[in-house]
């Protein structure tokens, strides 16, 4: 079973940029879906980018999946995207 965890950053921040301040938070989930709808629900305000990633050494966090706001219109909903790094 893997450990999920949720980042929350503004929409135009990115959780390598120095100023986002991730705060990385475990996530109560057995599947990516799961962790997904958790996350979705653990989103704490509106227009921000939630990052969905797994731990693969003490501290260092991968993601794999980004849900991106707009930061221009709150009225978009956006949708779980899958990622890799290598992208």
């Amino acid at each position: 079973m893997e450990t999920y965890y949720v980042g929350e950053t503004q929409a135009t921040a990115t959780v390598n940029d120095a100023n986002a301040d991730v705060l990385w938070q475990e996530l109560t989930a057995k599947t990516l879906i799961g962790a997904k709808r958790a996350a979705t629900g653990a989103q704490e305000f509106q227009g921000t980018t939630l990052h969905l990633g797994v731990v693969v050494a003490p501290g260092d966090f991968v993601r794999i999946a980004v849900k991106r706001a707009d930061p221009l219109n709150m009225n978009h909903r956006p949708v779980w995207q899958d990622i890799s790094e290598e992208d």
